[in-house]
């Protein structure tokens, strides 16, 4: 149990990691599809670093939570993993809506 709550704080880590990076130096070229051209590279880098960085810190908030609830584990996975699909399809919405030239 123990190991699950250390594995998913680490990649809550380096989602906020790959979201700085991804804001600071507009490293869209990690995006798996980005078209050069395509897309506005400062609006993309911006929607995208600011969901990934939302994502990594809802990962991590809510595995420091879940460590003192160790009750119910699927369904504490369930909530965390229902929220990022939720995100992850609002970050494509607005990358498609705001970031095409």
């Amino acid at each position: 149990m123990i190991t699950h709550i250390i594995i998913n704080t680490l990649i809550g880590l380096m989602f906020v990691i790959f979201g700085f990076a991804m804001i600071k130096y507009k490293a869209v070229y990690l995006i798996a599809g980005y078209e050069p051209g395509k897309y506005d590279d400062d609006m993309l880098s911006k929607i995208c670093g600011s969901h990934l960085l939302l994502s990594g810190f809802i990962i991590i908030v809510l595995n420091t939570l879940f460590f003192f609830n160790p009750y119910n584990t699927m369904a504490n996975y369930l909530i965390i993993y229902s929220i990022l699909m939720i995100d992850i399809a609002i970050m494509a919405y607005e990358c498609e809506k705001y970031a095409k030239k």
